[in-house]
């Protein structure tokens, strides 16, 4: 675009909350392509269609949930990323990607007073991040029990009852789920709305307490 080009300007002030509605104001993506489409028809249409649907995440007075923006440097480091096009699952093919990942772990980890032989991994997001450190935990426990879940599975092995606040994310049930962990293996703790959870949750022993998802967590809302 040239100095005297005239920009295009944004018809539509986006979304600073989450609605509901959304979806329904996008287009839908039409039938499969008979062919190949041309790579700027595909990058101009999809900017075009997605805008209606997209929120300032970025924005001082974005308020649905908790998620932030971004910084100018992590977005350009990100587009660095997509235009390098690794494929960071091993060191051999791929020892830059390596390398940056022991570095930015390192950081953290010394940033969190955590020992040097602690070990690390970036996730996906809350999900994965919940079901990796139950996953630890869960073997740890049973480890200590004298049950190699790694050996000997989790069929036979000692009862496990997990502590957690009853306003706990549902990201969090989803991963004892897929961990096998029940339900009926999980005693909740009361919480303040802020999430906080009360002094004394000896109480979450008791079998009345049982966590029983709600069919709104069921379907992961």
């Amino acid at each position: 675009m040239g100095p005297t080009a005239s920009r295009p300007r944004a018809t539509r002030r986006r979304l600073t909350t989450p609605y509901s509605g959304a979806p329904g104001c996008l287009p839908d993506g039409g039938p499969l392509p008979d062919g190949p489409t041309p790579d700027l028809e595909v990058v101009e249409r999809l900017a075009r269609d997605a805008e209606p649907g997209l929120t300032s995440m970025g924005s001082g007075r974005y308020f649905g949930f908790v998620i932030g923006g971004t910084l100018p440097s992590a977005l350009a480091a990100d587009w660095l990323v997509s235009a390098w096009d690794q494929n960071a699952g091993l060191l051999l093919p791929t020892p830059a990607a390596a390398v940056i990942e022991e570095t930015a772990g390192g950081w953290v980890r010394e940033l969190l007073g955590l020992p040097d032989a602690a070990s690390f991994a970036f996730v996906t997001g809350c999900q994965m991040a919940h079901t990796t450190a139950l996953a630890v935990a869960r073997d740890t426990v049973l480890d200590r029990a004298g049950w190699s879940v790694g050996e000997r599975g989790l069929q036979g092995g000692p009862a496990l009852r997990i502590v957690t606040g009853d306003k706990r994310h549902v990201t969090v049930d989803r991963a004892l789920r897929l961990l096998g962990v029940g339900a009926d293996q999980v005693r909740l703790v009361p919480a303040t709305v802020r999430g906080a959870c009360w002094p004394g949750f000896s109480r979450a022993c008791s079998p009345r307490r049982t966590a029983r998802p709600s069919s709104a967590r069921r379907r992961g809302r």
